[in-house]
């Protein structure tokens, strides 16, 4: 109770909360550069280095041992998808996995999409053991009950040791299933730590999981190290749900869709300011949240879409968005924070526009609004980098492929 109220006050006053937020920003980046070196040391002393050849050969080693017969080529695969955000996972990621088999949600023990986080109201535990085996008795029933009907063959989801216990993975695994971890923060040093004697995060559930994919490439190190298969595994989006508008359908000059909170407020106070018309969407703004339906329209519908790379309250600590790919396949230009991951995936100048300063950003926003010949030309760059390379279907067949489990592509609907 006092820890909310002093919660409170700090939020009302705005210079005690900007300096605990640059407190945070500071704290967070000294964890991470503590983690990278803790990690870097112990592959040098051990004399690991990464290699996506062998982390592939060592997670069919991890399949081969608890699943008899990989499913026959002609085979559609039975899929189980355990998602922790329903309008996130339903902007195109779902819509593709179906195409390669059946797929069932999984539902935590109230009956709603995804993880249980908080036993009741309140706010979300770092850890809560009732949590916990609540979210395992719901998992380990719905496996249960898919094969009755026939083999599961795929566990796949965004999971937390935090929300779901090792053990029941290891369960699901002697049941024959492959285990696969989809791990979008792994650049949160908070997913690395330890609590209570339980190790929190995606590398929690390591003995549980047969292949990680993460967004993060530098923690394919880290999980060496911990002896875990992982590949780095950039979002992506799906071009049948962000299509691109022609330019007379365009009715937005600049939209930014996401929570407010943080860094981006100050960015978009800054642009409001600067006389830039920027319209958002999400929690906390006047327009409200929109689900996914809404968010492609608005998108296709958009000139430029602003990003914001950080993580969490940091900014200066970035990592890829799903926001990176959905803008882009859309077809708008997109200008968001410099960040080395989304530099080698699209082309600065020529695919997309990155700014490290809100003065930059307020500055490059301004040249694309009064230049729309070189505005357009970047945006439908954009949009072919992403059909040709960056959809969901792209990601999920590298990931299929390599493991050998994946049905024919003319058996697939």
């Amino acid at each position: 109770m006092i820890i909310n109220v002093v919660k409170k006050y700090l939020k009302r006053n705005a210079l005690i909360y900007a300096a605990n937020a640059r407190f945070k920003s500071l704290q967070t980046a000294h964890r991470l550069g503590q983690l990278r070196r803790k990690y870097e040391e112990a592959a040098a002393l051990s004399g690991l280095q990464y290699s996506k050849g062998a982390a592939i050969e060592k997670a069919k080693v991890r399949i081969s041992a608890h699943v008899p017969a990989k499913p026959l080529s002609h085979e559609r695969l039975r899929i189980l998808w355990a998602g922790a955000n329903w309008n996130q996972d339903n902007s195109g990621f779902l819509r593709t996995l179906e195409r390669y088999g059946e797929v069932t949600y999984f539902k935590n023990i109230k009956g709603d999409y995804g993880w249980l986080y908080v036993r009741d109201k309140g706010p979300i535990m770092i850890y809560d053991k009732i949590v916990v085996e609540m979210n395992d008795l719901a998992l380990i029933k719905q496996v249960e009950s898919l094969r009755k009907n026939g083999p599961l063959h795929v566990l796949i989801g965004q999971m937390w040791a935090n929300f779901v216990s090792v053990n029941v993975l290891q369960t699901i695994q002697r049941m024959g299933v492959i285990t696969i971890n989809i791990s979008m923060d792994d650049r949160l040093p908070e997913h690395w730590r330890d609590y209570k004697g339980i190790r929190l995060g995606s590398v929690g559930l390591c003995n549980g999981l047969d292949l990680v994919l993460t967004s993060s490439p530098e923690c394919c190190l880290f999980y060496t190290v911990e002896g875990c298969p992982s590949i780095y595994w950039p979002m992506a989006s799906d071009p049948a749900r962000f299509k691109t508008y022609p330019e007379d359908q365009k009715k937005y000059d600049i939209t930014f869709i996401g929570n407010r909170y943080g860094l981006r407020g100050k960015i978009v106070d800054r642009l409001l300011k600067a006389g830039i018309p920027v319209t958002t969407f999400g929690a906390g703004w006047p327009n409200g949240t929109v689900d996914a339906d809404q968010s492609a329209e608005i998108f296709g519908r958009s000139r430029i879409i602003l990003g914001v790379g950080n993580i969490a309250y940091n900014d200066d600590i970035f990592t890829l968005k799903l926001r990176d790919f959905d803008a882009t396949m859309a077809g708008a230009l997109y200008i968001t924070h410099r960040n080395s991951d989304l530099s080698k995936l699209f082309d600065e100048g020529k695919e997309i526009e990155f700014y490290l300063s809100i003065d930059e950003c307020i500055r490059k926003i301004r040249f694309y609004l009064d230049h729309p010949v070189e505005r357009m030309a970047i945006a439908k760059a954009a949009a072919e980098r992403a059909r040709r390379e960056h959809t969901w279907d792209h990601r999920l067949n590298e990931v299929f492929t390599m493991l050998d489990i994946m049905a024919k592509t003319s058996e697939m609907k």
